[in-house]
């Protein structure tokens, strides 16, 4: 009897330990577990120092403070311990994971060391993606996370209240304070890691909790000052340097690190930047030197003006610069020939190589040019006697006219080339003609067909009858038709003056 009371009593003590253990556990945010034959715990410890550890959810300083901050002007490195603890019975089968990254796969921490079994008989595998696992290290750049399994049974008598470790793995992290500010992560608390373990032949846990909860915080942050070196133009011409300090604190970006002297540039002193010394501000602050770039004679731009075969149909032109000037040609209005294309630039920059812009040309086509003769035909008052007669052909080809056969004319001349080549001008060619005047004697008015011979010498011919079938010269022909006109005058005017004296006799 006194032995089975001794057995209850054991039993309730078991139990109320248990159960006091159980909530101190709840208290400092370890996940406990009771496994069939076993009842275990396991955790991520965090310290600042490496020397006080408290589960993540809990100051580094106080483990009654939720949650655990981050200061990142002081904590530049957190320590890290993951656990495993066995308070009684036996685990065979145990494996847990860890990413440094939240359920949304943000990393806000770096690796600093790999992790290492600091206790326990265990195997640790890497990711670089979390999903596949290796024993082979990746960098601390491309780790991801990494997972942990149990090699050998742990086994404890089922009365038994162990509050030793039975694995640990320890590694270092360091925030991301760059991703942290771009991503505006200040003064939020959020589970920053993910994760799950196995217990024997359970399904996965969860790993972390509500209650494994961070946040950072930046006291008296301030996103720097960026030093900006440009030319005179606003284009960068070296890479900007940054000056870190909190809110309040002095910079100042006026000494020689920050006051370059920059191979090429000469530095604006009337360009100043006002703000060279100052005090950190929350904002980001920006201080500009401006530098003017030196001059450096740049090789030739030749601009040619050729046509479709190349050659040369005006003077080329030929610019002169320094490196990074801008250079301009244009066009140039050339008789006769129409512009088809530009090759090289015809705008640009002058460099240390020399440059080519070639304006190329094509000749306009002439057209068809035709020339024209007109051919008169007068008599020697200038009147026409015949039709003109008017030629056309292509400038250059010949042309040729002709004397003309008119009835009761005779050729006396020509004024103008008979013949010749068409020319873009009108060309008149004149043939002069005088006109035949025919007198016949009185005797020879009856039969003026008859031919008078001489008898004496019938091969003789008559003179007077020669004579008289010669033609009077055209002058001739105007004298004696003068004189008759005289000799008529004269006569009707002898006759009228008989007449009339006749008349007053009577």
């Amino acid at each position: 009897m006194i032995i089975k009371n001794k057995m209850v009593k054991r039993l309730i003590s078991t139990f109320l330990m248990s159960l006091l253990l159980a909530s101190m556990m709840l208290v400092i945010g370890a996940g406990k577990v009771y496994a069939q034959g076993s009842v275990s715990s396991t955790s991520l410890q965090v310290s600042a120092d490496g020397s006080d550890y408290y589960i993540i959810g809990s100051d580094f300083y106080n483990h009654f403070v939720r949650p655990t901050t981050v200061d990142l002007a002081k904590n530049k490195v957190v320590y890290n311990k993951q656990i495993l603890t066995v308070y009684n019975g036996r685990i065979d089968k145990w494996k847990m994971s860890f990413l440094n990254q939240d359920s949304s796969g943000k990393s806000w921490f770096k690796f600093l060391s790999y992790p290492e079994a600091t206790k326990g008989d265990i195997k640790i595998t890497y990711t670089t993606d979390g999903i596949n696992y290796s024993d082979s290290k990746p960098s601390l750049e491309q780790l991801k996370g990494y997972m942990v399994e149990l090699l050998k049974p742990i086994v404890y008598p089922d009365d038994a209240n162990n509050q030793e470790n039975d694995i640990e793995v320890s590694f270092q992290l360091s925030p991301d304070t760059d991703y942290i500010l771009s991503n505006s992560n200040l003064n939020k608390q959020f589970i920053p890691f993910s994760g799950e373990y196995w217990l024997q032949n359970y399904s996965p846990y969860p790993f972390f909790t509500d209650r494994n909860q961070l946040q950072f915080v930046y006291p008296d942050y301030s996103k720097g000052v960026m030093v900006k070196y440009v030319d005179e133009e606003g284009n960068e011409i070296h890479d900007p340097q940054t000056i870190s300090g909190s809110k309040g604190d002095v910079y100042d970006a006026s000494t020689d690190q920050y006051k370059l002297v920059l191979d090429g540039y000469t530095l604006d002193t009337s360009k100043l930047p006002q703000n060279s010394i100052g005090n950190f501000k929350e904002a980001l602050q920006t201080v500009t030197y401006v530098y003017s770039k030196n001059p450096v004679v740049a090789a030739d731009v030749t601009v040619r003006y050729v046509d479709i075969e190349n050659n040369p149909i005006s003077e080329d032109i030929i610019l002169q610069g320094n490196i990074g000037e801008n250079y301009y040609t244009d066009k140039k209005n050339i008789k006769d020939y129409t512009l088809k294309e530009v090759q090289g630039n015809s705008s640009g920059q002058f460099s240390e190589k020399a440059q080519t812009v070639t304006y190329i040309y094509k000749k306009n086509e002439l057209p068809i040019a035709t020339g024209k003769v007109v051919v008169k035909y007068i008599d020697t008052d200038g009147k026409s006697i015949l039709k003109d007669v008017v030629r056309t052909g292509t400038v250059g080809e010949d042309y040729i006219t002709e004397e003309k056969k008119i009835s009761g004319y005779t050729f006396q001349g020509i004024r103008g080339n008979s013949k010749g080549k068409y020319t873009d001008k009108i060309q008149t060619i004149t043939y002069v003609y005088t006109k035949n005047h025919i007198i016949k004697p009185k005797d020879e008015l009856v039969n003026s067909g008859t031919k008078i011979i001489n008898k004496t010498n019938p091969k003789v011919k008559n003179s007077s009858s020669e004579k008289s079938q010669k033609l009077p010269e055209t002058g001739e022909n105007k004298k004696r038709s003068i004189l008759f006109f005289i000799s008529g005058l004269t006569l009707i005017t002898l006759g009228s003056t008989i007449i009339v004296f006749r008349h007053k006799k009577e």
